[in-house]
């Protein structure tokens, strides 16, 4: 490919393993081109890397595993769901247990995770002249985490580092726009109603949420 997609900055999430049960940590890296999407066992000696490629599957009983030299990680659907909907090509999944922390069941917290990186488009040569810059992590300093509440600064294009005042600015700017009486006096069509009323009800919640949280 001579365009592709991998993260903007790394992000960290935490959660447990759905058939193993154990507590793993997984941090989401940007990857060069034509890397694909690989796991690795930072648990284990070497820190093994796995592809996510059909070749590397060896188990579909129950959640899909792929392993390579002895080394594996099960529970990928979620995750790999997450990537191939986002059109994220390449990202490097560093993980400290042998199961994807099945967070709360679905692809949605690993599609906040990556909303929460951004995208980079790449190529092989910007790749070949910048990956220093832009895809080696800093030493001694601590990823970004995932955290519940990222879902609602979303909804309210707001980021937890702004102040009150600004996100309550974002929120009246939101509310008034998809407020159903407006929409309503312009004529707004049935379909186009409930629409708002949905959008509107979620802006509301994700204002609710926050405002509960930073008290």
């Amino acid at each position: 490919m001579s365009h592709q997609r991998t993260l903007n900055r790394a992000v960290h999430c935490e959660g447990i393993g759905l058939h193993t049960g154990e507590p793993v940590a997984m941090t989401l890296r940007p990857a060069p081109a034509n890397r694909g999407v690989t796991f690795r066992r930072l648990d284990l000696p070497g820190a093994p890397v796995i592809p996510a490629r059909p070749d590397s599957v060896v188990d579909t009983h129950y959640a899909t595993t792929v392993a390579k030299d002895g080394a594996s990680v099960k529970t990928i659907e979620h995750i790999m769901s997450a990537l191939v909907g986002m059109g994220v090509d390449n990202v490097q999944i560093d993980l400290t247990g042998p199961e994807v922390p099945i967070m709360d069941g679905s692809a949605l917290p690993f599609v906040e995770l990556l909303r929460a990186a951004g995208l980079f488009h790449i190529s092989r040569l910007q790749y070949d002249r910048v990956k220093f810059r832009y895809y080696q992590a800093p030493p001694n300093r601590e990823q970004p985490r995932w955290s519940p509440l990222d879902p609602y600064y979303t909804i309210l294009g707001s980021s937890p580092a702004d102040s009150l005042d600004v996100v309550k600015q974002k929120f009246r700017k939101l509310a008034m726009q998809w407020h159903p009486d407006k929409l309503l006096a312009k004529g707004a069509s049935p379909e186009a109603m409930r629409h708002a009323k949905e959008k509107f009800q979620q802006i509301n919640e994700a204002y609710e949420k926050i405002l509960e949280a930073r008290k």
